[in-house]
């Protein structure tokens, strides 16, 4: 009996111990929560207040810390043109199209839009504006595009100086220039961002140079073999390069005409092959009139059909080179 009453004040003890801590400890966790609450509180009333404030500033037209707004603005880099510019001295833009001059990599052929035949009556009418001023076709190639020479890039350029000189500007003031570029091709290889026009201050010096003309050869005739697909004539390097150099022969000579006579082999009938001939010069005068600066008037089309073989018709390779056009010139 006495141990149990040892036992039981013991409890009692303690009991009354543990409560004691427990109240103890209860008022500084409020106290520490209401604190926290108030901190809060007066956070948020803060930036009440500011919000208010700089709310009221701006309402009232006030200064405001100008070099802080600028630091916050994100300006957007200018807009990059994927069609086709011309630029003056202080590079503003002179005039612009959304669409630009297509070619296809490794070929000089150009594709010219529509929406694009008034840039030559722009660069021109600027060019009358603008005497002491010269045009520089700026002519972009890709590095991994085939190494050929002159370079594509001058080849692509060369074709639109005659565009222009066609168009009645003076060919001493006009300037062809390629560029190697990192160009971006479609998966079908197309480009079509490559090209644009830069405006110069007159150089009188190369003028005076380009005044003097190079002699280009006056031949009498060139043989053209060309590649056909059945009928059709396909468009190759070696049909661009006899486009450039009779473009080339007509410009240096002005009262110089020509002749477009096609020869076939003897596959068919003599009729069949006079009328393939015929078409065989009839598809080079219409490339060589649209592509460049040629005049229609100037090229005239005739066919011998299978009458002239210059190699026998017995074997294919024979064949082959009797399907030929040869360009005639007079002077």
């Amino acid at each position: 009996m006495r141990n149990f009453l040892i036992a039981f004040f013991t409890f009692v003890v303690w009991s009354f111990f543990a409560l004691w801590v427990y109240f103890l400890m209860l008022p500084n966790k409020q106290k520490i929560t209401s604190n926290t609450t108030q901190v809060s509180n007066e956070s948020v009333s803060n930036k009440t207040n500011e919000s208010s404030t700089l709310l009221i500033q701006n309402e009232n037209k006030q200064s405001v810390a100008t070099e802080q707004i600028i630091k916050n603005i994100k300006f957007s880099e200018p807009t990059e043109s994927f069609g086709l510019t011309a630029r003056d001295t202080e590079n503003n833009i002179v005039f612009e199209f959304k669409k630009g001059i297509t070619f296809i990599k490794n070929d000089s052929y150009l594709d010219i839009p529509v929406s694009l035949d008034s840039f030559k009556i722009l660069l021109k009418d600027y060019m009358l504006q603008h005497p002491e001023k010269e045009i520089h076709i700026i002519s972009f190639y890709s590095a991994t595009e085939n190494f050929v020479t002159p370079n594509i890039g001058l080849q692509r350029g060369s074709q639109i100086k005659n565009m222009l000189i066609n168009a009645g500007i003076d060919s001493t003031k006009i300037v062809v220039k390629s560029n190697i570029a990192d160009i971006s091709f479609t998966n079908e290889n197309i480009c079509s961002n490559a090209i644009e026009f830069k405006f110069q201050p007159l150089h009188p010096k190369r003028v005076a140079q380009a005044i003097i003309p190079k002699e280009i050869s006056r031949p009498s005739s060139i043989t053209f073999s060309p590649t056909v697909s059945n009928t059709t004539i396909l468009k190759t390097k070696k049909l661009q390069e006899l486009l450039i150099r009779v473009t080339q022969i007509l410009n240096q000579y002005p009262n110089a005409k020509v002749t477009l006579v096609g020869h076939t082999d003897n596959s068919g009938t003599t009729e069949e092959n006079h009328i393939q001939g015929l078409s065989y010069a009839k598809q080079l005068r219409w490339f060589l009139t649209s592509k460049s600066t040629v005049d229609k008037k100037r090229v005239r089309i005739l066919s011998k059909g299978e009458s002239q073989p210059i190699k026998s018709n017995r074997t294919p390779k024979g064949s082959l080179k009797n399907k030929r056009i040869v360009l005639q010139f007079t002077y």
